[in-house]
């Protein structure tokens, strides 16, 4: 008998960012690792910074990052710092959920968890 991994229990639903400045972002259910730890590493720098300005720059990098997730945008810095202090906040916050919601799959867990 063979051992069968079905990947397709492991995939939900996408995020999509509807109507974000006149455009709709469609970021995928599945997350690049490389993505994940460059997050958590955002989010470490973020907690030492003391300048408002380099905080602000921080929040558009991080937002970039994650809104380039959707591969049929040509999105660039420049988009992003014409986002409100809200939407970035909004972005960052929603993905954090859609992270959260990916770990919490109960199909998602390795043996060894």
């Amino acid at each position: 008998m063979s051992n069968v991994v079905d990947f397709s229990v492991l995939y939900g639903e996408p995020l999509v960012f509807k109507g974000l400045y006149g455009e709709d972002y469609k970021i995928p259910y599945d997350v690049p690792t490389e993505l994940t730890l460059k997050l958590h590493h955002h989010h470490n720098e973020m907690v030492k910074i003391k300048d408002a300005a380099k905080a602000i720059e921080k929040l558009h990098a991080i937002t970039l990052d994650i809104l380039k997730l959707d591969e049929s945008k040509d999105v660039r810095i420049e988009d992003i710092k014409k986002f409100s202090h809200q939407s970035l906040l909004i972005v960052i916050q929603e993905f954090g959920n859609h992270i959260r919601k990916i770990e919490s799959n109960p199909n998602s867990k390795s043996l060894d968890s």
